[in-house]
């Protein structure tokens, strides 16, 4: 019998000028709804924290500051 892994590509949105770019990373731990980014982001860029599903490579967002 053989076993089918499901490995989906994982990436976060880095936020470049008012334009996303999807970045692949590579993750660690996970706690909760926290994930441990090993590789692929550097200190800091600035990522969309809860990205809606339509949201895609290259779309253009508007930053909420908090």
């Amino acid at each position: 019998m053989k076993r089918i892994f499901w490995n989906p590509a994982v990436f976060a949105y880095v936020l470049e000028g008012n334009r996303v770019r999807e970045t692949p990373v590579r993750t660690g731990a996970k706690l909760g709804d926290m994930m441990e980014i090993l590789s692929g982001l550097n200190a800091g860029d600035r990522v969309v924290i809860k990205p809606p599903k339509e949201l895609k490579d290259g779309s253009r967002i508007k930053v909420a500051e908090r």
